[in-house]
């Protein structure tokens, strides 16, 4: 399906839809990963009660991909874009990683257009130290090391313990996903500076939205505790551990995955 464009100044937010409900789901990537990379199964099983909007952030994908910064508060202001485009006055944001990050902002700076969040193996933004120093390494590789190696190391390292040996296969479809649309490095460096310059823990006990915490425990790039924090620092939110499942559940465990959010959204 080729997506639909927002445009916001000289800027174009790429998106795509699914299903057509009256109540709307926006699923926001993480840093470097493109609105394909939700893969298959999870935004299909959300479909089937809500409309689905993958937007592919500023850098990856089909959007613009402009020299940084890339601010996470003009990341949000580029999904609004978006809900502009499509007529959306209130949503639910499901973000993961850095996703997370961008929907938390949104539900802070634009409270009356988000009606709920799900936040995916993300935090509250800054440095976080992964589980084991080779994690950090696997995305800063050998000048001229293939990107499908690269990609193909980082997902073995940052998926849950033997996910990768059990299904070579949904690696091989991440892989081929970065290759056919891959993320310049400017884009990428944009997308980590803004991360790193984003620090929202004082500011979470402000957002007033139903939210929905979900975290993998063995999770090697975001630990679990960045997860148990951001549901301690959110008022009633709602938090749900993945056993066996690492940073990436839409691949690992769409099936559980889906049934947590849907039973949360219902």
């Amino acid at each position: 399906m080729s997506p639909a464009v927002a445009r916001r100044g000289e800027l174009e937010i790429a998106y795509r839809t699914l299903g057509d409900a009256s109540s709307a789901v926006v699923l926001l990537m993480g840093l470097g990963g493109r609105s394909a990379d939700w893969g298959p199964w999870f935004p299909a099983a959300l479909a089937r009660e809500h409309r689905v909007v993958l937007v592919d952030n500023r850098g990856t994908g089909q959007s613009s991909k402009p020299e940084g910064p890339y601010p996470l508060e003009e990341l949000a202001l580029d999904v609004l874009a978006v809900l502009e485009e499509l007529g959306l006055e209130q949503v639910t944001l499901c973000g993961l990683s850095m996703g997370g990050l961008i929907a938390q902002q949104l539900a802070l700076s634009h409270p009356a257009r988000v009606s709920a969040l799900v936040l995916l193996s993300t935090f509250s933004g800054g440095l976080i130290v992964p589980r084991a120093p080779e994690v950090l390494r696997a995305f800063f590789p050998a000048r001229g090391t293939a990107p499908d190696v690269v990609t193909r190391q980082a997902l073995g390292l940052i998926t849950g313990r033997g996910f990768a040996a059990a299904h070579p296969e949904r690696i091989e479809q991440l892989v081929r996903l970065a290759v056919e649309q891959p993320t310049p490095k400017h884009a990428f460096s944009a997308q980590l500076q803004g991360i790193l310059g984003t620090a929202l823990a004082s500011e979470l006990p402000r957002v007033r939205c139903r939210t929905l915490v979900i975290h993998g425990d063995d999770d090697a790039l975001i630990p679990r505790e960045h997860g148990e924090r951001l549901a301690e620092l959110i008022p009633g939110a709602s938090w749900r551990l993945l056993p066996g499942v690492g940073h990436l559940a839409p691949w690992e465990a769409p099936e559980r995955l889906s049934e947590l959010v849907l039973d949360f959204l219902r």
